[in-house]
């Protein structure tokens, strides 16, 4: 049972922090351009890669904050032919019912930011907190924000469409949670079983002085 339960353990942590990128293209038009590089109304095409099975860093059950660590991940815009990129760490944040819902993407250094921005006021575009399985409803969001700030070079824009392009399927996965469920569970089995042993041991001990303690 030790060796079956230890190997349990093991299958279901390798599971839970086993990366899963998933590629989100998005598309839309340029709603503001201080610098004048390109024009209202020009196209926007990026993507971002994140992590399925990232875990929420913010205990709050209305907030989530995913965050995706490594060169596998990162965020790419091109806008008039001038391309903009991060890579190596991504932040998908959520919000659910808490007076509106909100997604949002988020990648960042000293040099550049990159981020989508969606927002509900209905509050009925997510479920949860949780990071979505699916590809988020555009049409859900009433405001679906692009954002680019850097020294020399900034964009507003409204996002049209979004879609999953790669590693689809990781994204409908169980949980990662799910292994926070089962080891505790079977730690209290195992917990439960010692002390049956114990007791056992206990009752075998006082059993075998009693029987002295009627031979003397």
């Amino acid at each position: 049972m030790k060796h079956a339960r230890t190997a349990l353990l093991s299958f279901l942590f390798c599971t839970a922090v086993h990366a899963s990128p998933v590629t989100y293209a998005f598309t839309g038009a340029v709603t503001d351009d201080p610098f004048g590089l390109s024009g209202l109304g020009a196209t926007i095409n990026g993507s971002f890669v994140f992590d399925a099975s990232a875990l929420d860093a913010i205990a709050s059950p209305a907030t989530g904050s995913y965050a995706s660590t490594g060169p596998a991940y990162g965020f790419t815009v091109q806008i008039s032919g001038q391309t903009y990129a991060l890579g190596g760490a991504l932040v998908v944040n959520t919000a659910n019912d808490i007076g509106v819902d909100q997604y949002g993407v988020l990648a960042q250094d000293a040099a550049i930011t990159l981020e989508l921005f969606f927002q509900d006021a209905t509050s009925s575009a997510l479920m949860s907190d949780a990071l979505p399985k699916s590809v988020p409803s555009v049409a859900a969001f009433d405001s679906r924000q692009f954002r680019l700030f850097s020294a020399d070079a900034e964009f507003l824009g409204s996002i049209d469409t979004l879609s999953c392009t790669d590693g689809c399927s990781s994204a409908a996965v169980s949980e990662p949670t799910t292994v926070l469920l089962v080891v505790p569970a079977l730690l209290t089995i195992g917990f439960a079983r010692r002390i049956g042993s114990l007791r056992r041991r206990n009752s075998s001990g006082r059993l075998r002085a009693a029987r002295c303690a009627s031979d003397i």
